[in-house]
């Protein structure tokens, strides 16, 4: 009868096995180097307005407020980031070509490529 019990204690209280986003994600903001992504959602989908959602780590709001870049919240900070450094493609290209230019700041290697 015990054995019952913890077994329905544990099937209903186990969380959800992580999907591969999520552990990147997750593994990504514990890393001590600046990280940070950002998201395109809804992209394509009918009626539904474009999102874009950021990611970063611990490390890359200390290196924002080490640049100046600071607000009274993380995500404001993160916001005045991108919005002083225009972060935008300078130019389209196909294959793994990096398109950030070199005037502006760089997050991370990995972050700093456009995939088709």
């Amino acid at each position: 009868m015990v054995n019952i019990l913890e077994w329905l204690k544990s099937a209903f209280s186990s969380k959800p096995t992580p999907t591969a986003r999520e552990a990147y994600l997750a593994e990504q903001e514990q890393i001590s180097e600046p990280w940070a992504c950002f998201e395109v959602m809804n992209l394509g989908v009918e009626g539904d307005r474009i999102k874009v959602e950021f990611h970063w780590n611990a490390a890359f709001i200390e290196e924002l407020h080490r640049l100046g870049f600071q607000a009274e919240t993380e995500e404001d900070s993160v916001q005045l980031f991108f919005y002083a450094s225009q972060m935008r493609p300078t130019e389209m290209s196909i294959g793994d070509e990096a398109v950030q230019s070199i005037e502006h700041p760089t997050l991370s290697q990995p972050q700093n490529v456009l995939r088709t």
